[in-house]
């Protein structure tokens, strides 16, 4: 086992430290694959052991198993800097080693990055050594020791999710996996394989939609669960817990959060301080999402007590400092948050991405700042700023414990024509939630529209029936859509969609069809069901009919309160209402008494909100923006014949007769070929008389 640690082949005449040496080095190969404090302390006595005259390449794969070893125990630092100055001493020797050695100093190069406040490459540098070692564990995988193959393939993992190398992660696994199943590996070591594993599935499937990645990282997570229960690995479950909640909390499953949090509490292990100190940052993590800033704030300071007793690594404190930064964020604690970002920032050098992201934190707390005040420009600017670098850094997790500040941050940005690919892309990676319904270019999971004719969006992409065997699904969707946020009663959906059948069996129907939409919008959730009611959930799912009546509401608040015409939520309320309502309600619907009444309610809603805000506008000598309102609507409603008598007045009185003749005559033109009739008598006097 593990034979690049120990140097085969018999050593005539070996002095008794060397023979020491040797025995040290085998005790480590066998402890680390379930023990690596107790193997590192092998590894420590055979270093000291060895003569200071032993070959450099012996000492370099001793240092580099090491370093290795410390990167994936992940429990204490004290240790770290002596071994990377060993690795950097021998490093020299790196031309002298076999291949697969090779391998493993190329592995412990890179982590050296992970484990020192000073990292022996730059970040070209670990480029060049992840893709020299891959292709040499590509090449020498099928002949390696399986155990030593795992840990080196762990490493490798860990650095293709940081690089995003989703190319090279599928022949890894190939190896890997076929290795394993193959062979009888060390449990520990085969299980932080497959969490790894999955963890890289889970990015490369939040960045590709990909099905065979969502199946493959449950398949992983669950085969190192059966582990870690098998063989009673507590630091496994622990690892596995770990690595679900990121998930949950990157899909926004904010739910599961709870149950891991208190698996991982179960498997901690006290004496690991950076273990303990991971826990208490998904402990904070857990607070913030549940909006308790006192018990974040409380959590978090444990959190960096327990890092500085863990002698972590400076450039490795980011998350438990950023947990600190968002518990003071929660707080309103902002300028406070700020300076601690500041503070921290050179630790991470000066263009790492850990610096990157650091910075670009302190745009978006910058930015939440200005938010509170007056300066919508300024605000807008530092939107700007902010989520370029977001962009910049391919970055869609940007304030993921804070998802509500995340939310607004991102509506600002949309409303404002910000980043708009990218930050939808962001809302719905996460499942972000709207803050507002009103929101025109917020990405809903579920958007159905309804004004102008019937239309349906999943996932941002518009739906289209596969045939007759959806036709039912659509039209309950589109009952529940009429009936709006209040809901529709069952049973009332019952007797719409199956007049024919009695009561028993149209809601066996209702059941099944039920069923179908639940399927087809992909979202179980999106359609509530309780007290013998059904509605869309508002927070999954955007109707149109509901934005249009939210603005009806504010109009007639605003005109209400009597304000001038001059205030500019008048020209945003039209432009508002003009948005959302594009025409009859279901408009190639055949007509039924239940269409009928909310076809006619939303119809006058829609020109009574036009003809008073026209008639506002007018009042404050804003005739132009009045007249193109009303133009706009009666393309919308060429048959309303009210707006169309205030159009006809305000273009007599700007002095466009012409321009009302010619309104006039489409009018009189549409009410002719769609219903047969000529302009009422009212609206044939207000003509006559405007234009005597």
């Amino acid at each position: 086992m593990f034979p690049s640690i120990i140097v085969a082949g018999p050593r005539p005449e070996s002095p008794r430290s060397t023979r020491d040496a040797e025995s040290a080095l085998a005790d480590a190969a066998r402890l680390l694959t379930h023990d690596e404090a107790a193997a590192l302390a092998a590894l420590e006595r055979a270093y000291g052991l060895l003569a200071a005259d032993a070959e450099a390449p012996r000492r370099l794969r001793v240092a580099a198993t090491a370093v290795t070893a410390l990167q994936t125990a992940w429990q204490r630092f004290d240790a770290v800097p002596r071994w990377i100055e060993r690795l950097r001493q021998h490093a020299p020797a790196f031309d002298q080693l076999d291949p697969w050695s090779q391998a493993r100093v190329d592995c412990a190069l890179m982590g050296a990055g992970h484990l020192s406040d000073a990292p022996l490459l730059a970040a070209d540098d670990v480029r060049g050594r992840l893709s020299h070692a891959l292709d040499t564990v590509l090449d020498h995988g099928s002949r390696a020791d399986l155990d030593e193959l795992l840990i080196v393939g762990r490493v490798l993992l860990d650095f293709i999710e940081i690089e995003n190398l989703a190319d090279r992660f599928e022949p890894l696994m190939l190896l890997l996996d076929a290795r394993r199943r193959r062979g009888q590996p060390a449990p520990l070591l085969a299980g932080r394989v497959l969490v790894h594993a999955g963890r890289c599935y889970l990015r490369f499937n939040l960045q590709q939609k990909n099905a065979r990645y969502a199946a493959k990282l449950r398949t992983m997570w669950d085969e190192a669960r059966a582990l870690a229960q098998a063989h009673g690995l507590q630091t496994l479950r622990f690892d596995i817990a770990h690595a679900e909640l990121f998930a949950a909390v990157t899909r926004g499953l904010t739910e599961q959060v709870p149950p891991l949090l208190d698996e991982m509490e179960a498997s901690v292990d006290p004496d690991q301080p950076m273990r303990l100190a991971e826990y208490l940052m998904e402990r904070t993590r857990g607070a913030l999402l549940d909006g308790d800033a006192d018990a974040a704030l409380t959590l978090s300071a444990d959190c960096l007590r327990a890092i500085e007793a863990a002698a972590t690594p400076l450039r490795q404190r980011g998350p438990q400092v950023l947990a600190r930064v968002w518990a003071l964020t929660l707080a309103d604690r902002l300028d406070e948050a700020i300076a601690l970002l500041r503070e921290r920032a050179p630790d991470l050098g000066s263009d790492t991405r850990p610096r990157r992201i650091v910075d670009c934190v302190i745009e978006l707390l910058r930015a939440l700042r200005l938010r509170q005040g007056a300066d919508r420009a300024g605000y807008h600017a530092q939107l700007q700023c902010a989520f370029a670098q977001v962009r910049a850094l391919k970055w869609p997790n940007f304030l993921i414990s804070l998802p509500a500040q995340a939310a607004q941050l991102a509506a600002d940005a949309l409303e404002a024509g910000i980043e708009i690919e990218f930050v939808q892309a962001a809302v719905r990676q996460r499942g972000l939630r709207a803050p507002s319904r009103e929101l025109r270019r917020w990405p809903w999971p579920i958007d159905v529209r309804t004004l102008g004719g019937f239309a349906l969006q999943v996932g941002g992409q518009p739906y289209t029936s596969p045939g007759k065997a959806q036709k039912k699904p659509l039209e309950l969707l589109r009952c529940l859509a009429a009936g709006g946020l209040r809901g529709v009663a069952a049973d009332t959906l019952a007797a719409q969609l199956w007049p024919e059948s009695d009561l028993v069996d149209a809601r066996a129907s209702l059941k099944v069809t039920l069923a179908r939409l639940r399927k087809l919008l992909g979202e179980d959730a999106a359609i509530i069901s309780g007290e013998g009611r059904l509605s869309l959930d508002d927070r999954l799912v955007r109707v149109d009919t509901d934005g249009f009546e939210r603005v009806c509401d504010r109009i007639e608040a605003v005109l209400g309160r009597g304000v001038n015409s001059d205030e500019p939520s008048l020209h945003s309320l039209g432009t508002d209402l003009l948005h959302w309502y594009q025409g009859i309600f279901l408009a190639e619907e055949p007509l039924n008494p239940w269409l009928l009444g909310v076809r006619q309610r939303l119809h006058a809603r829609f020109t009574r909100g036009v003809v008073q805000l026209g008639a506002a506008l007018a009042r404050g000598n804003d005739t132009a923006t009045a007249i193109a309102l009303l133009e706009s609507a009666a393309v919308l409603d060429p048959l309303a014949e009210d707006l169309h008598r205030q159009l006809l007045v305000l273009l007599v009185q700007a002095g466009e007769e012409a321009g009302a003749v010619q309104a006039y005559r489409r009018l009189r033109a549409s009410l002719s070929h769609n219903l047969g009739v000529l302009p009422s008598p009212a609206t044939q006097a207000i003509v006559a008389h405007l234009l005597k």
